[in-house]
């Protein structure tokens, strides 16, 4: 599955905190009879690939 990184949310106000899941990342797929759905979980470095 593709997806798009939206937003790195280590960073507060300049200042690095520590999310457990840093990586909102954007997937759309398509679901039969409503069509494109957009969802956005949060990720660890190691749970995807940059391409």
């Amino acid at each position: 599955m593709e997806g798009e990184i939206k937003q790195y949310v280590g960073l507060w106000k300049g200042k690095r905190i520590s999310a457990n899941l840093p990586y909102k990342v954007q997937f759309v797929t398509e679901i039969q009879g409503r069509g494109p759905v957009k969802f956005f979980p949060h990720l660890k470095e190691d749970e995807f690939d940059i391409v």
